[in-house]
């Protein structure tokens, strides 16, 4: 009995000095600092970029196998493999057209090989300040029968507190069958779009861009939908 006692003990002691080498050979990612961030108050347009770091403290390479975000707008880039006791590049940029008047979440993963964080998120977080907004919306919708002729308007102004003119429209993605115009309302600007319907789909955009170069531009999506009349 005391023989298969001990016997017992170090089988245990061989599982626990074995588990514990094992893990000594792990990689180990610890962030530096936060890893959830505010940033400051920006304008919409900016792209906000954040740089987070991740240190390896185990003893083997750290591999960051795959980045990803739910969000078209936010894009991804990191440093691997990250060598032992070094520390490397977490990157997460925004790009904040879209966002003018909100307070916005945004979060972003990687995949590692370290077997205690395999998943790893990382957020930022802040408020996206605009300088004009557009009503009723950033969509100009053109739709109707093949051969129709019909128009969109959208009424873009100035948010309190700013003074804002506005340069030509930049007109991107759309050909001579939609006519943009832009005119003078007061201390607003109306834009309207205006085609005669073919059949398919075809969308595009307008940059509306201030002259006060500090001040970010901002887009008005346009996109035809052609119906065709039911019998």
């Amino acid at each position: 009995m005391i023989i298969m006692k001990w016997k017992f003990f170090v089988w245990t002691l061989a599982l626990v000095w074995s588990a514990g080498s094992a893990a000594a050979q792990m990689p180990k990612a610890e962030v530096v600092g936060k890893s959830r961030v505010t940033f400051e108050d920006t304008y919409e347009g900016t792209i906000v970029t954040h740089v987070f770091k991740l240190k390896n403290t185990g003893a083997v390479p750290l591999m960051i196998v795959r980045s990803w975000a739910k969000c078209f707008c936010t894009t991804t880039s990191y440093t691997s493999p990250i060598m032992p006791g070094e520390t490397g590049d977490v990157t997460m940029k925004i790009d904040t057209l879209g966002f003018g008047g909100k307070t916005i979440s945004k979060s972003m993963h990687i995949i590692t090989n370290d077997p205690d964080h395999p998943d790893m998120v990382f957020k930022l977080s802040g408020t996206v300040v605009s300088c004009l907004k557009v009503e009723p919306s950033r969509r100009l919708y053109l739709r109707g029968a093949p051969g129709e002729t019909v128009s969109a308007e959208v009424k873009i102004f100035p948010v309190e507190g700013f003074t804002v003119e506005l340069k030509a429209p930049e007109i991107i993605g759309l050909d001579d069958r939609v006519k943009i115009t832009m005119t003078r309302d007061g201390d607003a600007y109306l834009l309207t779009a205006t085609t005669t319907l073919e059949k398919g789909k075809f969308w595009g955009k307008v940059r509306l861009i201030p002259t006060d170069p500090a001040l970010p531009a901002v887009s008005v999506g346009v996109r035809t939908v052609c119906v065709e009349p039911t019998s």
